[in-house]
């Protein structure tokens, strides 16, 4: 069964960011979606954009894109 989906990651520190802890989410959204045959069609991405800040321009853009997605969930 084909279910698409989008997911979306994103730096809650400075810190983190340092680190790229944006690439583990992926990682491990990619490979919760292989597991349970979902097919990532979309991916949101707030990468250089902390927790310091409110500011979050993927997120407003999934906000914004929810209604007219071709994606069915997100994680």
């Amino acid at each position: 069964m084909y279910k698409p989906i989008a997911i979306y990651a994103r730096v809650s520190t400075a810190r983190q960011e340092e680190e790229e802890t944006i690439k583990t989410q992926i990682d491990c959204l990619t490979q919760y979606a292989a597991s349970n045959g979902l097919t990532i069609i979309k991916e949101y991405l707030d990468d250089g954009w902390s927790g310091d800040t409110l500011i979050r321009p993927s997120l407003d853009n999934l906000r914004q894109e929810a209604k007219n997605a071709s994606w069915e969930a997100i994680l």
